[in-house]
């Protein structure tokens, strides 16, 4: 009587054991029909301590931690926008792909031969190879694309936007660092700037601002009520605002090999900023250039890089007495 129960009990285990090992069955069918493969199993973010872009014919783009910013290494170690390289790394995370094919015939179809494929190689903080991966052509449906790991011919598609993230747009199969750069040149606060010097074509223009009174001791002064002053004497606030407007935000169209003779002795365009901090920021123009874009060569003092700047900047900035003096009424 008392072996009943026991049967029971093992009839019970016998079907549990049955319904695991089909569900395990059905799962394993779920995961080989749909070729789901976590491409870079081994990558924690964190760890990431470089990353090498390239086209078909090898050019292109190279990314390297500094601490908690990057670099683009490529480009002169000028510092990457941040937010470009989040949206890259953030693409790579748990990056997952559809099999497709194995079949190496159909890899020009994909995009994904020697001719066409994009290659993205990551590294870690120790300089090991952490990845290697070959980005092909975009999905049909325009969502997606078609990508492999180097030295297999499986051929996966993927969901995101990682060509996106790295500018592969069109015809175009090359990754460019201009996408990664920060070329935000200087950035001011308005309310911040006593005033600035101007000195083109060997004339000096000093343009100051003078604020009025406060209405007792204790108060601070209001930085929004001002005149301004060239030389001295008074001259146009509107005219003299549109200088300081675009000096506050001035961004690069691109940068220039440091290396290179841009005649900013010669041509002697300089901007001496003053802040109310003490700070003082010193702008040097130098000549037109016509590549890698058409523009003007800029530099900070103190500062190695070059920049490449909208040629009509200049213009904007250099102004001449007549051009300040208060307009008549």
């Amino acid at each position: 009587m008392r072996s009943k129960p026991l049967i029971i009990l093992a009839v019970l285990l016998v079907i549990l054991i049955g319904l695991k090992l089909v569900q395990n069955a059905l799962h394993r069918s779920e995961v080989e029909q749909t070729g789901l493969e976590l491409l870079l199993a081994d990558l924690p973010l964190t760890e990431i301590g470089r990353v090498v872009l390239a086209g078909p014919d090898g050019d292109g783009v190279e990314l390297v931690r500094r601490g908690d910013d990057w670099i683009v290494e490529s480009s002169f170690g000028h510092p990457a926008d941040a937010s470009r390289v989040e949206q890259l790394t953030g693409e790579l995370d748990g990056l997952q792909g559809e099999f497709r094919s194995e079949d190496s015939s159909v890899l020009a179809g994909y995009g994904l031969d020697d001719a066409q494929a994009v290659h993205l190689r990551i590294f870690g903080l120790d300089g090991s190879e952490r990845g290697h991966l070959l980005l092909g052509n975009r999905a049909p449906s325009g969502s997606g694309y078609f990508l492999r790991r180097d030295g297999d011919q499986k051929a996966f598609a993927a969901q995101g936007n990682l060509l996106g993230a790295i500018g592969i747009w069109g015809e175009n199969r090359v990754p460019e660092g201009k996408r990664f750069l920060n070329l935000k040149v200087l950035e001011l606060d308005r309310d911040q700037v006593d005033g600035f010097a101007l000195l083109a074509e060997g004339e000096r223009l000093m343009l100051a601002k003078a604020f009025a009174d406060p209405p007792a001791d204790s108060l601070p002064v209001d930085r929004s009520q001002y005149t301004w002053l060239m030389d001295g004497v008074p001259a146009d606030r509107a005219a003299t605002d549109g200088v300081q407007g675009a000096l506050a935000g001035v961004w690069a169209r691109d940068l220039l090999d440091p290396a290179g003779d841009y005649a900013f002795a010669e041509t002697a365009r300089i901007v001496e900023i003053a802040l109310a901090s003490g700070e003082r920021k010193t702008i040097e123009f130098g000549a037109a250039v016509t590549e890698p874009e058409e523009g003007v060569a800029m530099r900070l003092a103190g500062e190695s890089h070059v920049y490449l700047v909208y040629d009509n900047l200049p213009d904007r900035i250099f102004k001449s007495r007549a051009d300040l003096a208060p307009k008549e009424e």
